[in-house]
């Protein structure tokens, strides 16, 4: 008799996400929402085993630097000076160093399949968050595959925030500034007054989808996928929105540096359960194109 097969109902689950998972249930969840595994209970070791053995071929494959006919490719001495930034980087997050090795394994594979690219800082520190979920739930190795895989579903839908120039950076932070003159103007006017504007902290915000600043809540990012792929960047732009209206009561008194100090410094803010919550609720009011009453 054949065994029934078992399914995530993935409706639920992205209900569940948005209020956020437990840390039990995070790892295999977060693969479901971004399509790195099916719903299908039955298939994921299966699943699993397929991008442990996809990325060992990858990361075998873009070990050294190599010459390449492809002119888009970049030069040997290119992919060695890439290869010290990833490093340098990586190892300004890292504590371990095993931990070290899983980090520049996978930037250089992901620089080297996106060459046009290559390595923007920060790239591991939107990694480091699938790695720090992933290594309670799964071997070594899967970790590493697994958090790759996340990594190019959200990095891979947004190259343009890592290409020259950085296109993708300046129009979320464009449409920061725009959704501001709706949801906090007098945050905007009180900006002008001081010269301060919008890049001056969004910059860093966007460049890592905000993850840095948030690598320490995982609900937030519960929050991001259980709404898919495809909105990922439109919810980050409402997120990092709310993130200046949940602050106004401060910055709209302050002047020029303390404003800065205060808007650049969100990951020291010791957040509460009930302000992370706050944070989301007005995040979605944006996205959706609602209204709320201010407090």
């Amino acid at each position: 008799m054949k065994e029934r097969e078992e399914w995530i109902d993935v409706s639920q689950l992205k209900e569940r996400a948005w209020f956020g998972l437990s840390e039990e249930e995070r790892g295999i969840s977060w693969l479901v929402l971004l399509d790195v595994l099916s719903p299908s209970k039955s298939k994921h070791r299966l699943q699993i085993g397929q991008r442990k053995a996809a990325y060992a071929d990858l990361a075998e494959f873009h070990a050294t630097p190599s010459a390449s006919p492809n002119y888009l490719s970049p030069s040997i001495a290119s992919q060695t000076k890439m290869n010290r930034e990833i490093e340098k980087d990586v190892k300004r997050i890292t504590r371990r160093r095993e931990e070290d090795q899983a980090y520049i394994r996978a930037m250089r594979v992901f620089s080297k399949k996106n060459p046009v690219i290559g390595y923007v800082q920060g790239m591991c520190e939107i990694f480091k968050v699938f790695y720090e979920v992933y290594v309670s739930h799964f071997e070594e190795q899967e970790v590493e595959a697994l958090a790759y895989f996340s990594f190019a579903k959200i990095a891979g839908g947004a190259l343009d925030h890592f290409s020259s120039g950085q296109q993708g950076v300046e129009r979320a932070i464009e449409e920061i500034e725009k959704q501001m003159g709706r949801y906090c103007k007098d945050v905007s006017v009180r900006f002008k007054e001081l010269g301060v504007e919008v890049k001056y902290f969004a910059y860093n915000w966007m460049s890592t989808f905000m993850f840095r600043e948030f690598s320490g809540h995982k609900k937030v990012m519960d929050a991001h996928f259980s709404l898919g792929v495809g909105e990922f960047m439109k919810f980050n732009v409402s997120f990092a929105l709310s993130v200046v209206i949940f602050f106004k009561k401060t910055v709209i008194t302050k002047n020029f540096e303390d404003t800065l100090f205060v808007l650049q410094n969100t990951s020291e803010y010791p957040w509460t359960e009930k302000e992370l919550d706050k944070l989301l609720a007005i995040s979605y009011i944006i996205y959706s194109g609602g209204t709320f009453q201010e407090e």
